[in-house]
Parts: structure tokens; sequence; C-alpha cells
């Protein structure tokens, strides 16, 4: 993962930073790998739909896009209502198949965020929320039961089941560890005062503030003592060696990403980075799993929700 208040910055560091964001150059191109989903006329079925459900639940199960149900079904918003049928495309065929996700039932602990829960699970931060009906700002407290989405293997299926969480080097765990207790002693700025941050900071280097802000809320939930098993740091969790990179190449000066006001400038000039050299979806993967991978392999299964996720939250924070 490439990506994890104080006074704003003076005018003139402000255009010192749009200087050096316009004669950075990421010499990356990728081709759009992210195609529009279409629905075969006269495939469609209905089903009743569940407490819980949303329509990004209900597009994952039914192999289909959020866009393609509203469509089908004429629906002005992206509410739906527990009971009420929804129509669904190939109800003959991935319909009626067995499902292809489950639910995890993970009881919250201390220190837990909604985002953290889904990099755990590879699970999908806007699918959390809407499964759970939390707020907007995913607030969660010690002790409450969540239902997590997962996808299943074939013989999974029908099953409640635990994911794997990656492994990592010694040295990757003993850094995270070490950069852990660091933030845990530091006065860290509440979720707003992050917010507010990160909108200022992207509109000062010409990223957009809602996509900012979705990745900033799928990375960390807007935390900056936050710190992934593969030491991806803060708010933006953005990896040390990408903190290096930004500091060297592009701003001009070392980053400390221990520092949220660093954190967030070098999570949302990344981003700036990421949307000049790429379509949105493949820049949005890009933060996750690094355009150069993404441009070789394609996205990954939990690349693609990942990709998924924050499109979504960023058309919340749009509105």
């Amino acid at each position: 993962m490439l990506g994890r208040s104080a006074p704003g910055p003076r005018p003139r560091q402000s255009r010192r930073r749009r200087r050096l964001l316009q004669a950075a150059v990421l010499p990356l191109t990728i081709a759009l790998l992210v195609g529009a989903g279409a629905v075969a006329a006269g495939s469609v079925g209905t089903i009743r739909i569940r407490p819980g459900d949303s329509l990004w639940a209900i597009a994952q199960r039914y192999g289909t896009t959020i866009a393609a149900l509203k469509r089908l079904n004429h629906l002005p918003g992206d509410t739906i209502y527990a009971g009420r049928t929804l129509l669904v495309p190939d109800a003959g065929g991935a319909a009626a198949r067995s499902p292809t996700t489950g639910t995890v039932r993970y009881r919250v602990r201390a220190g837990d965020t909604v985002s953290a829960i889904a990099v755990r699970y590879r699970a999908s931060v806007a699918a959390i929320i809407a499964g759970n009906l939390l707020d907007h700002r995913a607030t969660i407290w010690v002790g409450q039961v969540l239902a997590v989405p997962v996808r299943l293997a074939p013989r999974h299926r029908h099953a409640v089941v635990a994911v794997p969480v990656r492994r990592y080097p010694a040295a990757v765990t003993a850094a995270a560890a070490r950069h852990r207790r660091v933030l845990a002693a530091r006065p860290a700025p509440s979720r707003l005062a992050a917010r507010l941050l990160i909108r200022r900071t992207a509109r000062e280097v010409g990223t957009e503030p809602a996509l900012a802000l979705a990745v900033a809320q799928q990375e960390s939930g807007f935390q900056q003592h936050v710190v992934s098993p593969a030491d991806a740091i803060g708010t933006m969790q953005v990896l040390p060696s990408t903190g290096r990179w930004l500091g060297r190449e592009v701003v001009g000066r070392p980053l400390d990403l221990q520092d949220v006001e660093d954190n967030v400038l070098a999570g949302v000039v990344l981003l700036r980075l990421l949307t000049r050299a790429a379509p949105l979806p493949q820049a949005v993967a890009g933060y996750y799993q690094g355009l150069r991978s993404v441009r070789r392999y394609g996205m990954y299964r939990d690349t693609r929700r990942y990709v998924a996720s924050v499109l979504e939250l960023r058309r919340y924070w749009r509105e």
C-alpha cells in the first residue's frame, strides 16, 4: 500500500509546492482496464432486499455494478429498503448460483478502525459502513459486533470464514511496531482536524479534495496513529520508501511521515502525480498496489475492491 492542526502554510510555501509539482514528471503510462457493465435485455430476475443490504453489496453478490442496478430499477439515488424487491441482472444464472460472498462477525477491539478491519479481511470500507448502518465517519466502539463481507472460495460458500492476514518480513514488522510506539506517544489531531487539513492541502497542491478524503477514509479512517502491518504510516498510509522518494524528488525536502502535515502532504502529492499519469481508476489502484504493478499485472482482486470502495467514498465527499 503506497498510501498513510497547525496553521495553514504561507502563500510562498504554497506557490513553491505548485512549482515543484509542475516540474515533477512521473514517467508512467497505463491503459484503462475497467469497462462499464451491461445488462442483457430480458435476463433479469427479482430478489428481496435483506436487512443491511446496500447496492454495493448486491452488485458484488450478483456480479454487476451499482450503475446497472440503478438503471434497471430506475432508482434516483442509492437508498434501498429491507423487505422490498429489486431487479437484478442474470437472475437465472449468477443469481441462481451459490453466493460468492459471506460474512465474518468481528468484535471491535481497542484501537480498531473500520479501515484497518477492511484491510485485515480484504473487504470494502464502504460495504462495512453500509452493512452495519454506520455514520459517514465510520464510528465504531469497543465491543461492537460488525458484519464484515468477505469473498468465499467455492468450497466455503454459505459458510462464515476467516481470511488469513498477509505476512511481512521481520524487519518490516519491527519498523511498523516502532512507528506505532512513536505515534502513540504523540498527540494526534481529531478526525475533523484531519479532514480540514486534507482539504486545505489538496487544494494547495491541485489534488481533488474529495478524492484525497476518500483515500484517507479508506486507508486510516482519518487517524494519524494508524500503522499497517506493511509499515504504511499515518493518515494517508504512506510507506517510508515512498515518503523518501517524494521528499527527495518532488517536495524538495525530507518528509516526516509521523508528522500529520507531512503525512497528508505526501499522500495528496502522490495522488496528484498518479492522477496526472493515469485515468482515475488506475490512479486509485496505483495508490494501493503501485502503478508499475498495475500496469504490468492488472488490478488484483483486492485492488478492485479497494478502487470500488474509494470511488464510492469519493462520490460521498463530492456531494
